[in-house]
């Protein structure tokens, strides 16, 4: 098909769209458009009702049929003549010459249509009905090429598609709901869409109408996803119990991209099921949440050169005091220098958790050997811990190396070490521990703390979220939210095991295949990893993917 061509097709869609569903204005401009398309000057465009009678008459040059022939001259037409073959026969005829061709059946009295040259008859059908015939003839022998054909192929599409949305929205009309209902979705002051369960725009609201500038007649008969990005599997998905909510996109008249969230539900209105699209623009919270993400990231970003410079001087002052005459002088400064640490990891903490969150890749894997890594996590955590009159064991038996980023996942285990530490009372015990279970390393830290309640465990690794109970160590609740955003990245899974009284298990696993290559391992089921806890040490023995992810830090 010819680059003009195309250029018919996207003239006939724009047209069509263009009418608004005003079902003369679309078929006129279908007749029309159709034979312009190939330089065709002759033709009509006959429609049916549902009882298969003449409906509508349509005549290419014309805007009043009484002007060109008689109803009871097309109605013969139809009867006797070739449009009545295309009609019962239900396919396209193609007459390459109108002069010896026996098909060619039409009365001398229909000006409009020509008695030499050739034709063609296309049958439009929705639902296994025939809704309307097109004829178009000129009066050259052959005229209608393959390139031509095919062209009438693509225009049959278009308008078949376009008589359903009019038949739909012919339908829509007619119908009536529950006039409370109807009172509250047309006065609601927010966006509601009407669809049926194909996902067929039956209704807007004024509010909706204006949200996407569209005029109410335009909506109707549409598919939703034409204005949202909602495909036909999350439309399927839908539960027909419970209401869902979801973020996507919604397109306004002119293009626009609109963050939107969705309130999707299935209602039933006059013994029929639709879903009602409830919208709200969420472009003003998306701006309002990128500014604080921007002045967050700026904030952190300055706070790391002041704990730098602090981190050194007290460095270079323990040096400078090194051997000094009063013990307190070295344990102030060892003091000072893990609290500078221990900020400098909750700022590092908090820039990789928004890098994170915006999907950055900033991992930096490398094979890491197990032992090692919690061997340096110890002798770093020793200190804190002995100031506490807390043991700190270790319990790895041989694991093989790991692809990881060993400072992130570090990090991870400081953190779930520092929590140990901070929850276990004075003179406990903190057991890290690390394991080959399937296709995973679990790593586990073990606290004697006073556990986690069953009903934290959904929230305690959600961001600025702590356990809270009386005489719970203080915390900014960013430590655990840091570790689930790290393990994700690394493709595992991280949860927490405890009965709410006799201490908790911080749990993680890491993917491990047998050339350790990270990227050929499948995400496998959290309960595969999850360790057989011992009645005895009062551990709550439901799978990890009961548990839930939440944050003590």
């Amino acid at each position: 098909m010819g680059k003009l061509m195309h250029q018919n097709l996207y003239t006939l869609a724009k047209a069509l769209h263009a009418q608004h569903l005003d079902t003369h204005g679309t078929l006129q401009t279908l007749l029309m458009h159709s034979g312009e398309g190939i330089g065709v000057h002759h033709g009509c465009l006959l429609t049916f009702d549902v009882d298969d009678k003449l409906r509508h008459i349509y005549v290419i040059g014309s805007d009043d049929i009484s002007e060109v022939q008689s109803r009871a001259t097309w109605e013969a037409f139809l009867q006797r003549g070739f449009a009545g073959h295309v009609f019962h026969g239900q396919r396209q005829v193609v007459v390459r010459n109108i002069a010896s061709d026996p098909r060619w059946v039409v009365n001398k009295d229909l000006h409009a249509i020509p008695q030499t040259g050739s034709a063609i008859g296309i049958p439009f059908s929705t639902d296994n009905k025939v809704d309307a015939v097109l004829i178009l003839a000129h009066n050259d022998v052959d005229y209608f090429t393959s390139e031509r054909l095919a062209f009438l192929e693509e225009v049959t599409e278009i308008a078949e598609y376009a008589i359903r949305n009019l038949k739909q929205h012919d339908t829509f009309k007619e119908r009536t709901f529950d006039t409370r209902y109807e009172a509250i979705f047309e006065h609601t002051p927010v966006p509601v869409v009407l669809t049926d369960e194909n996902g067929i725009i039956v209704d807007a609201n004024y509010q909706a109408c204006e949200f996407l500038g569209f005029q109410r007649i335009v909506l109707r008969g549409i598919p939703f996803q034409d204005v949202n990005v909602v495909s036909a599997e999350e439309l399927a998905e839908l539960d027909p119990e419970e209401e869902q909510h979801f973020r996507t996109e919604t397109y306004d008249i002119d293009g626009n991209q609109i963050p939107t969230l969705i309130r999707a539900r299935y209602i039933e209105l006059d013994g029929s099921q639709y879903v009602e699209w409830v919208m709200q623009d969420m472009s003003v919270q998306m701006e309002l949440e990128q500014l604080r993400s921007d002045l967050t990231a700026m904030v952190y970003h300055d706070l790391r050169g002041p704990l730098g410079s602090i981190h050194m001087a007290i460095v270079k002052l323990a040096e400078l005091l090194q051997g000094h005459d009063n013990p307190a002088v070295l344990k102030i400064m060892q003091l000072g220098l893990r609290s500078a640490q221990q900020v400098s990891r909750l700022v590092e903490s908090l820039l990789d958790i928004q890098r994170l969150e915006q999907g950055a890749t900033m991992l930096d894997k490398k094979p890491s050997e197990v032992h090692v890594l919690l061997t340096d996590v110890l002798q770093l955590m020793q200190a804190q811990a002995e100031s506490h009159g807390i043991t700190i064991d270790l319990d790895i038996p041989s694991v093989e190396p790991v692809m990881m980023d060993d400072d992130m996942i570090s990090r991870v285990i400081i953190n779930l070490t520092e929590n140990a530490i901070k929850y276990t009372p004075d003179g406990g015990h903190v057991l890290l521990s690390a394991e080959r279970v399937n296709k995973a390393v679990m790593f586990t830290i073990k606290d004697d703390g006073p556990g986690i309640p069953p009903d934290m465990r959904d929230s305690i690794f959600d961001k600025f979220s702590r356990v809270k109970y009386q005489n719970a160590p203080k915390g900014v609740g960013l430590g655990l939210a840091f570790c689930r955003l790290a393990v994700d990245a690394h493709g595992g899974n991280i949860w927490v095991e405890s009965d709410g009284k006799n201490g908790s298990s911080f749990i993680f696993t890491l993917p491990v295949t047998e050339d350790n290559d990270l990227t050929q391992v499948p995400t496998a089921p959290l309960n595969d990893f999850a360790p057989q806890a011992n009645d005895a040490e009062g551990t709550d023995k439901s799978s990890p993917s009961e548990s839930s992810f939440a944050t003590t830090a």
